[in-house]
Order: structure tokens, then C-alpha cells, then sequence
């Protein structure tokens, strides 16, 4: 089993699991965040979803937005989920909503450097009613810090992998 169809395995497994919060890892540098959403997507009905990035221009590139990003807009995502946008700025969460169904902070190494990164996973973790999804993207920093915030670590490598 290749390392996709196994990270999807283990993400499908923690859509029903009781565990909150998943760190995905591995060499499949932008393509975790799609796998993310593609889970969330396949798994639910219509929900609310904040994608917390480093920059709005930055989360604009990953998802892949027609207009510029914008904090705090609603983006539409299968054509039935609304992805809000705010960053690791704490200027940027007033305008997303107080309470989401999923949350997907990418890249979580930008965090890694942060001095107030406790306050930022705090804050996810207060808004988000169902699943947090944290995603690295190169995998060079000590993720330990994580540990008490994290139940499940998936892990999706580029060797023998498929697009999603």
C-alpha cells in the first residue's frame, strides 16, 4: 500500500474516531493540505472550515483562490463548504467566525518559530467544534512541542504516491 492510500486510511479513521487533533507530516510538501480537505470533503455534508496560513497571500497560492485571499471570506470548497482564511496574526481572527467545524493550520512550521504558538493552537483549538487538521510542509523543525495538543500523526511521503 502506497504511502496515499494509507495516510487516507488513517485520515478517514480519525474522521470517526474521538480524537480531536491529527499532525500530518512527510515529504509531500504541498499536497497535505488538499489531502486534508479532500477528507473532510468526502467525509461530511456542508461545514464550516478556517485555514489558518502564515500569510493571506500564502493561503490564497495553497487554495488556490481566483480572486486575493481575503481574511475572514468565505470561500466556497465542493461546492457545499465555506473555507474561512485568517493567518497566525492575531489582527486576522476577529474576522473569521467564533466557531468552526474543522480547522487546517498549514504550514504548522511557521508556528514552530512563533513566540506566542501556544496562544495561536489555543485559539484553534477553541473554535473548532469537530477535527483539527496540522500540517507540516518540510518536515525540518522539532514538532515535540505538539505532543500535548496531538492524538493521531499521519504521515504522507511522495515515494510511490499518486495526486490526490
Amino acid at each position: 500500500m502506497n504511502t496515499l492510500h494509507k495516510a487516507i486510511d488513517q485520515l478517514e479513521e480519525f474522521m470517526t474516531s474521538t480524537e480531536k487533533t491529527v499532525l500530518i507530516k512527510g515529504t509531500q510538501h504541498f499536497k497535505k493540505h488538499l489531502l486534508a480537505l479532500h477528507i473532510i470533503g468526502n467525509v461530511t455534508e456542508k461545514c464550516n472550515i478556517l485555514f489558518r496560513c502564515n500569510t493571506i497571500h500564502n493561503a490564497g497560492d495553497f487554495l488556490k483562490t481566483k480572486t486575493p485571499a481575503r481574511a475572514g471570506k468565505a470561500y466556497l470548497f465542493d461546492n457545499e463548504h465555506s473555507v474561512y482564511i485568517d493567518t497566525n496574526s492575531r489582527f486576522t481572527w476577529g474576522k473569521s467566525p467564533k466557531e468552526v467545524d474543522y480547522s487546517i493550520v498549514y504550514p504548522i512550521d511557521s508556528l514552530c518559530k512563533e513566540y506566542n504558538k501556544e496562544v495561536i493552537i489555543e485559539d484553534i483549538i477553541q473554535r473548532t467544534k469537530k477535527k483539527i487538521f496540522l500540517i507540516s510542509c518540510k518536515d525540518v523543525h522539532d514538532y515535540q512541542w505538539l505532543n500535548q495538543y496531538v492524538q493521531r500523526y499521519v504521515i504522507y511521503d511522495q515515494k510511490q504516491a499518486k495526486s490526490i
